[in-house]
């Protein structure tokens, strides 16, 4: 018996020396991994000039630097919103290209972007019917149209019926999409994709010069504290 149990504790000295040698194998792994992209980023900033390092080390205290993408591109639907608003649009006849545009913090990035294409006033602005503009795009990088007949001649008439106030509408639809098309760059950009922070300052200048309210602090708060990632970040809907 006596034999037995030292046999027993020597086999559970072993297994513990094992699982522990493993961790410490895997520790130093980590650690070298971590190194390196330490290493990385630090001759990738001695390479820049002095001009760039100054404009990345701005970046960086952006107020949206570490929200994820779609937490920008939300940012920018409340800011859509706050244009709505201001230029006293009926929310009811826009609440499909509401809820299009918010599909943007749930959906495929890549996905959402062709579907948003074809909500884009500009778009359908430029053709009579959805099958004129089938017809220009046959050979462009985006044939067809996501849409219905019915859905395209709805937009077509709330996008004219809107006047001088789908100027400010427009120009925002189109920055929820260039951030997310940043988001299907992402791959090749740094983290914290730094290209599509000038899109948020672009479209808070715009909202100014035109004396048109930014987002509400609350969501804007919600968006910098709980939408926190240095990439694209975890789908979420836009309940506020």
């Amino acid at each position: 018996m006596i034999r037995c149990a030292i046999q027993r504790g020597s086999l559970s000295w072993v297994l513990l020396s094992s699982v522990g040698g493993l961790a410490a194998g895997i520790g130093f792994l980590l650690a070298l991994a971590w190194l390196a992209v330490l290493l990385g980023r630090f001759r990738r900033w001695r390479s820049l000039t002095p001009e760039k390092r100054a404009e990345e080390k701005a970046l960086k205290k952006h107020l949206f630097y570490k929200v994820s993408l779609r937490g920008r591109a939300a940012y920018l639907v409340l800011c859509f919103d706050q244009a709505l608003r201001f230029t006293g649009q009926d929310f009811a006849a826009w609440e499909t290209v509401r809820r299009e545009l918010r599909r943007v913090t749930e959906e495929n990035f890549e996905t959402w972007s062709f579907r948003a294409i074809d909500l884009l006033p500009d778009e359908i602005l430029s053709a009579g019917s959805r099958a004129d503009l089938i017809a220009q795009r046959e050979h462009t990088a985006f044939p067809g149209y996501a849409f219905s007949e019915a859905e395209f001649a709805a937009f077509r008439a709330l996008y004219t019926q809107a006047g001088d106030a789908l100027a400010p509408l427009s120009f925002l639809m189109e920055r929820i999409l260039d951030v997310a098309i940043c988001g299907c760059e992402a791959g090749t950009q740094p983290p914290h994709t730094p290209d599509s922070l000038p899109l948020i300052d672009q479209a808070n200048a715009y909202m100014q010069s035109r004396g048109i309210p930014l987002p509400d602090e609350p969501a804007v708060l919600f968006l910098l504290h709980r939408q926190r990632s240095p990439g694209i970040g975890k789908p979420f809907q836009m309940t506020f």
